[in-house]
């Protein structure tokens, strides 16, 4: 577990949802807290690769869960192609990003910068 410390001036002063390997929440007295964690398994895998190429880390959070339901479908879908989780992932993300529907944003010029703060 580690504490956030937002840069001052900064629109957002709190976080709340899992980005990528980090799963953030705001306490009652404001405080922003985030704990890490190591993605397990295909689906986990690509959606923090997805979220990561997201420009806006507000969408990723508030996205998740879409793009969580659609990597699932996709797995379901390339699961029996191959049993090599590389490949696995390499599909899905391919399938994913080619898709005709709306992608999420991408646009680099609205992320939070972040400092981690260890805590014992």
């Amino acid at each position: 577990m580690g504490k956030v410390k937002f840069k001052e001036g900064q629109p957002v002063q709190a976080l709340s949802g899992r980005y990528c390997d980090a799963e953030f929440r705001t306490l009652a007295n404001g405080q922003t807290i985030v704990h890490l964690w190591k993605p397990t398994t295909v689906v986990e895998r690509c959606v923090a690769e997805i979220q990561s190429r997201m420009g806006d880390i507000r969408d990723a959070t508030d996205q998740r869960r879409a793009i969580e339901k659609r990597v699932a479908g996709l797995y379901k879908k390339y699961r029996k192609l191959t049993s090599n989780e590389a490949e696995q992932s390499k599909y899905i993300l391919q399938a994913y990003f080619n898709t005709r529907r709306r992608l999420p944003s991408r646009d680099t010029g609205n992320q939070i910068a972040l400092q981690y703060e260890e805590s014992s």
